[in-house]
Formats: structure tokens, sequence, C-alpha cells
């Protein structure tokens, strides 16, 4: 029992030696080579310990930099410096910040754009003479004449169907109907007659006398309808040495027009319109102030 005592005590001091040099070997594996530009890192409890302020910079480590020129240490070194040596972080900015950053200078970017555009769309509208809308003035214009009143009639109502403001209106004229041949009126019933009688002499029996009326005592030779015919006559009459003279035969009648107008859109092509309906008529175009309105 004794002696089993004695081994497992054996067996304990065996093991602790043994796990005592392999702490020792892995703790030399990780200290780092230092180069002999660089100073000793300490822990600050240790600093404190040894009385050091712990704002200040240790004496050795100020020399060192100072008075010797700092040395690259070689990749294995600054690999192990590295993992050893603490590093202070530089803060990268948020990604969600960034973006929200640039989103909004984004906005504004294009806020501004756009206002420089309405901007300059506003100064174009501005720079834009407005055109007014040209308003048509009203037609008003004159068909006729017409000789009979039932055909003013009929043309003034299609002419309402059309979308004009047809107004019929009379005028009394006095028309040339034909042209008379004459002998003038003489002095008297006895010198008349003694015309009519040489006039048949010289071989004219189409002759006669007026009784009474304006042209009483006058002798008449004839009544043509064309100036023409009527001038052939006189010259007749004149070669057998009788003095002969042409009048116009005229009568008192009635015509009839039709006074139109329109007003709106369709009035610019009014003209067109009176002249593809009634190719044959007379249609004349007058100031609106000379037609009278319905």
């Amino acid at each position: 029992m004794r002696w089993l005592f004695l081994l497992v005590l054996l067996a304990n001091i065996a093991i602790f030696i043994w796990g005592y040099s392999s702490e020792n070997e892995e703790v030399a594996q990780l200290s780092p080579v230092v180069s002999a530009g660089i100073g000793n890192i300490k822990l600050l409890s240790e600093r404190q310990g040894a009385g050091v302020d712990p704002g200040q910079e240790p004496p050795s480590l100020l020399a060192d930099s100072d008075s010797q020129p700092q040395q690259e240490p070689p990749a294995a070194m600054a690999t192990g410096m590295a993992d050893q040596v603490p590093q202070q972080e530089i803060a990268e900015p948020d990604d969600q910040e960034t973006a929200g950053e640039t989103s909004r200078e984004n906005l504004q970017e294009e806020g501004d754009q756009e206002d420089s555009g309405e901007a300059l769309v506003a100064k174009a509208d501005d720079d834009v003479p407005v055109e007014e809308k040209r308003e048509i003035p009203p037609y008003c214009g004159v068909l006729g004449p017409f000789e009979k009143e039932e055909a003013a009639i009929a043309i003034s109502e299609n002419l309402n169907k059309l979308g004009f403001e047809a107004l019929r209106r009379q005028q009394s004229i006095i028309k040339t109907t034909g042209y008379w041949v004459l002998i003038p009126a003489a002095d008297s019933q006895q010198e008349a007659i003694k015309s009519l009688e040489a006039l048949k002499t010289k071989g004219f029996r189409d002759v006669r006398r007026f009784l009474q009326g304006s042209l009483r005592n006058t002798i008449s030779l004839g009544a043509f309808s064309r100036r023409e015919n009527a001038q052939a006559r006189q010259r007749e009459v004149e070669a057998k040495g009788f003095k002969v003279e042409v009048r116009p035969r005229s009568s008192e009648s009635v015509i009839h027009w039709i006074d139109v107008r329109l007003e709106g859109e369709g009035a610019g092509r009014a003209s067109a319109t009176l002249r593809e309906n009634y190719p044959a008529l007379k249609i004349r175009e007058q100031a609106c102030s000379r037609v009278v309105r319905l």
C-alpha cells in the first residue's frame, strides 16, 4: 500500500513536469520576434504598477523612435506583429446610412433638375406669344334680281335650310322693253295727217298716228326689241327725205332681291357655298351694314 502511494505520487510529479515544460514551449512559440528598432509593448496595468503615468509615453520607446531609424520588418515578422499588436479599427460607414445620403442627394439633384426644367418650360411659355383666336366676320351678300316673285320665295326657303338668314325685298324700276322709230309730233293734227299720207306715197305701209297721250300727233314707223333693228329702220326712212328718231320704249316693272347673311364658322366659305348651289344667279358681296337683318 505504501509503494502504491509512492508510485501514484511519482506519476503525478512526472505529469506536472511534463505539463509545465509543454506550456513553456507553447509560450516560446507564440512570443513574437521583436525588431531592434521597435520598443517593448507593455500592458497598461504593468505601466501603472511600475509607477508610470498612463498618458506619458515610456522614455525608452521615445528614445528608440527618435534616435534610430525605423526599419520595415520582414513579412513574417510583420504578420506576427499584426497578430500581437492591437490595431486601431477604422470605422467604416454604414452601408444603409451611405445609401440613404446618396439617395437624398440624388433626390435633391433630381428635384433641382425638375425645378430648373419647370422654370425653363415656364420661361419658354412666357416667350411664346399667345395666338388669339381670330373671330371670323359675318358674310353678307345680295342675290338677284328676280323678275318673278315665286322664284325669289323658293330660293329664300332653300337658303334658310343652308343656314343663311334670307330677306326678300322688291324694287320698282323703269324697264326698257323696246325701241320706237318715230317721226316727231306735228304742230297740228292737219300737219300730222299730211306727213302720214306722204309716207304712204313713198311706199311705207306700216305707219300710224298717235291720237292722244304724250305722243299725240306723232307718227310711228314701228317698234323693235333691239336697238340695231330700230336704227336700220331709221336709215331707211331718212333715205326717203323724212326726219326720223329712235326712242326707247319703257315700262314700269317690279324686280325682287334676296339679302343674305351668315355668321359663325361657315361664314368663311359662304360665298363658295352660294356659288356651288346657285351657279346661274348673280351674287354680289356687300357690307353687312347695308343688309337689313330679320
